[in-house]
Parts: structure tokens; sequence; C-alpha cells
């Protein structure tokens, strides 16, 4: 009887956790809830508290960013403490994706965030997420065989360096897209330079430079700025 009444409790337990944490959020269900503020619950039970208005932003920004380029995302929330964003696909659904720790950190500024989605966006545009899964696949059975005849990592090591520098490229490139973005959807640059200066601050790797997934912060700061000049310059 004991065992049963502690299952019950178990399963009791387990189904309270998947009902107050989902794995993710949809961004239009949050909206369609109402209310005034939005709580949202990350696996240690530190809650994220957003008012709905920003969450109506929100959606309001990724339909304009990646409506108006036909992208067919939906955008949702994930609970975790770092603050980061992707692009790619959720139980057979195209998604733009940000983290619970992405709104403590951005909080309420719409400029930032079109930052973030027009960032996450042109990854989709230029094809990033479709050439990725391929390369991932053709570099890790050549990582494989070379592991196979060197009998040491030597593959899987040269692997995830290469794959650093073409995911570093398509970094680069999703930043170059994502001010003309901005830009071309009504919202101000400068958040984009707010937001990586707010990033440089937390910062901290401890893997070389050519295994790096991401340019550096330093870098992205200066990429954007420069491209803000280009943009503001007179033709």
């Amino acid at each position: 009887m004991k065992a049963l009444a502690l299952l019950t409790l178990l399963l009791l337990l387990s189904a309270c956790w998947l009902v107050r944490k989902p794995r993710v959020w949809e961004v239009d269900e949050l909206v369609q809830r109402g209310g005034t503020q939005v709580t949202l619950w990350n696996y240690d039970e530190d809650g994220v508290y957003v008012k709905m208005q920003t969450v109506q932003k929100l959606r309001e920004a990724h339909e304009r960013i990646a409506g108006g380029a036909e992208l067919g995302t939906q955008l949702v929330i994930i609970p975790a403490e770092e603050p980061n964003a992707f692009a790619g696909l959720f139980e057979g659904k195209r998604v733009i994706g940000i983290t619970t720790g992405m709104i403590r950190f951005v909080g309420e500024d719409l400029d930032q965030y079109a930052a973030v989605l027009c960032h996450e966006a042109a990854h989709w545009l230029k094809g990033h997420i479709e050439w990725n899964s391929v390369r991932r696949g053709a570099l890790t059975l050549i990582g494989f065989a070379i592991d196979q005849i060197t009998k040491v990592p030597a593959g899987s090591m040269a692997v995830e360096a290469v794959e650093g520098y073409f995911n570093r490229d398509d970094e680069r490139d999703a930043d170059s897209l994502s001010i003309s973005c901005m830009t071309w959807n009504g919202y101000d640059p400068q958040g984009a330079l707010r937001f990586h200066e707010m990033m440089l601050k937390l910062s901290v790797s401890i893997k070389p430079a050519f295994l790096m997934t991401h340019p550096t912060s330093e870098e992205r700061v200066e990429n954007v700025k420069r491209l803000i000049r280009t943009l503001s310059s007179p033709p």
C-alpha cells in the first residue's frame, strides 16, 4: 500500500512538472491567454515574469520580420538560464526560439528583441539551417574515418575546427543581414549594438578561437558598428 501511495505521489508530481514546465511556450498561445502578466518557469523553480504587453510586442515583431520574409516560422520560448536564441526545427516545425534567460537579459527593449529575431530569421533566409545539417553529416563521417585510421580523436578535433570555421562565417553573415532587416522593418539598429555590448560584458570562453562556434563578442560589436555606419552613410 505504501509503495502504491508513493507511486501515485510521484505520478502527480510528474504531472505537475509537465503542466507547469512545458518544453516550449509558443508565443501565439501565450498571447491568447490574456491577462497582464505571464510567468515562465525555469527548471530550477525560478520564475521569469513578463508583461503581456512585452509578449504581444514580441509576437508583433516576429510577425513583421518573419512574416514579411514568408519564413513560415513559429516563435517559441524555452526554459534556460543562459541568454540564447536559435533557429531550427522543433517537432517538425520551423521555429525561431529564445530562452527565458534571454527575456530576463533583454527586459523590455524591443529593438534588442528585433536584433535577435532578425539574426535568427537571417539564418533561415540564407539557408544556413539546411546547409548546416548536410555539412555536419558529411564532416562527421569524415571525422569518424580519420579517427579509425589514426586511432586517436584527431578526426573529431578536425571536424570541430572546420565546423567552427563555417559556423562563425554563418554568424557573421546573419549579423550583416540582421542590421538591414532591422532597418527595413522600422527598428533602430542601435538596439543590435546595445545587445552585443551587453553580451560582451557576459562573454567568457575557455575554447581556443579556432574551435568557437561564434565570432568573439569584441568582433561582433565592431562589425555591428561598421554595418550601422555603412547604412547611415549617404550613397
